[in-house]
């Protein structure tokens, strides 16, 4: 199966799985995806917010350090995909960076309120070249897609401001 975007979707019946994923990002039959990853598709938010930028990677991360220091998050960890694939052997051609990134005081309130909300923690932003379009992207996991799956109310509210935030950011450094 394919979307109008030509990106191949799993079958849960194949795979004899049945899915409900936040009531929108996933539906029965695959993966619901789009090139502009984070925009409304027939009223479905994705899992992600992903947006362009002419930067360099390298570019991109600076920019991405100092305007997640502006709103007081920091990076935890940088891991540089290709490189740890090499030293396993695997050659990977595509430039793509992993951040980890938290606020420690948004990372105390979750964990105060719902240990289970420390699954999803920190949170996720990529950093990646498109061998498709050789243009560099910036991607985050949205965290209320994850902390949507806690059933948590205020978790979920804490989510939405940090993924407010989050979106600034990248924004902000694209």
């Amino acid at each position: 199966m394919r979307t109008t975007e030509g990106h191949v979707k799993p079958n849960p019946d194949r795979l004899g799985l049945s899915y409900r994923f936040i009531g929108h990002a996933l539906k029965q039959g695959g993966i619901v995806y789009n090139n502009v990853a984070g925009n409304q598709k027939g009223g479905n938010r994705m899992f992600d917010y992903t947006v362009e930028t002419p930067k360099t990677v390298d570019e991109a991360i600076t920019a991405l350090e100092r305007t997640l220091s502006d709103h007081q998050f920091g990076v935890l960890w940088k891991l540089d995909i290709p490189t740890k694939l090499m030293e396993k052997g695997i050659a990977l051609e595509q430039d793509f960076r992993v951040l980890e990134v938290c606020n420690p005081d948004i990372a105390k309130k979750v964990l105060i309120r719902n240990q289970k909300g420390g699954y999803f923690l920190p949170c996720k932003i990529v950093v990646y070249r498109s061998e498709e379009t050789l243009k560099t992207h910036i991607g985050l996991l949205r965290p209320t897609s994850l902390m949507a799956m806690t059933e948590d109310e205020d978790l979920k509210q804490i989510a939405a401001e940090v993924e407010k935030t989050m979106i600034r950011v990248i924004d902000e450094a694209k």
